[in-house]
């Protein structure tokens, strides 16, 4: 669980393969490229200090006994990266793969190299991280859930709770066919379930009455500022964002990216 892996069929791609890298380092993890396309070298251009979580961990290691190791920080340099060659594998091989090596999550631009990533969503333990197309090279500080309180899942907070200097706020939004909360029961529950056993990022709750999707994900990420949603797989709130499956490309109402979660 210690490497997140990226989709790429374009090895050009810099701007989502340095939000990628800057992630993963976010959250102390390593970053594998799995090429979808023809396999080549790929080498992150980067003038920031450049050091994985391995080398986090020596550095650690160094100050507290004293050791040296040559672990200094490189600027205006090529970073090697691990990369596999992703490009003869199926949607199913691929989520063979991904069970196999316990990725923490999956990196990917929707449509890429012609995957169906339902169907390898559908199949994998981890989450999926949909990037949009015009993606802005931003920490993710922000996070919001969507979902309906009274189905809230604790794997899913618990997982989130992993995520370094993040705040998170619960977005409840009623589910279809059902009574929506008062929003003082809303927030009594909230307080008694979800708010009790936080332990990890700042948690807020938010009760969202707003019927028209596009204005409520304008003002979530606009003006709340959020840095990334979340969402299940195949629930309704997934369903009135991508429609019954994810498709070719995130809908342009959805400028950053989209983290869901297998059911």
């Amino acid at each position: 669980m210690d490497e997140i892996l990226f989709l790429t069929n374009d090895v050009n791609n810099a701007q989502s393969l340095k939000f990628a890298h800057q992630f993963a380092n976010q959250n102390r993890k390593d970053l594998v490229v799995a090429q979808i396309g023809k396999f080549e070298p790929i080498r992150l251009l980067t003038t920031e200090p450049v050091m994985n979580h391995h080398s986090l961990q020596r550095k650690q290691l160094n100050h507290k006994t004293g050791l040296s190791a040559d672990i200094s920080p490189r600027y205006n340099n090529e970073l090697p990266l691990k990369t596999i060659d992703a490009s003869c594998l199926t949607e199913n091989t691929l989520a063979a793969h991904i069970r196999q090596k316990s990725y923490a999550m999956i990196i990917s631009q929707p449509g890429i190299g012609g995957l169906n990533l339902q169907t390898v969503l559908n199949q994998i333990n981890c989450p999926l991280m949909l990037l949009p197309y015009n993606l802005a090279i931003v920490e993710i500080k922000r996070m919001v859930y969507l979902t309906d309180l009274r189905f809230c899942q604790q794997q899913v907070l618990n997982y989130l709770d992993k995520f370094k200097r993040s705040s998170m706020l619960l977005a409840h939004i009623c589910e279809p066919g059902l009574p929506d909360l008062v929003p003082s029961y809303g927030n009594e529950l909230f307080a008694d379930t979800v708010g009790r056993h936080a332990s990890g990022p700042e948690l807020f709750f938010s009760h969202i009455r707003e019927s028209n999707l596009e204005k409520m994900i304008d003002t979530l990420i606009s003006t709340m500022r959020t840095d990334m949603l979340v969402c299940l797989n195949r629930r309704s709130h997934f369903q009135r964002i991508l429609g019954e499956h994810i498709p070719k490309r995130l809908p342009d109402c959805i400028s950053v990216p989209l983290l869901v979660f297998p059911c």
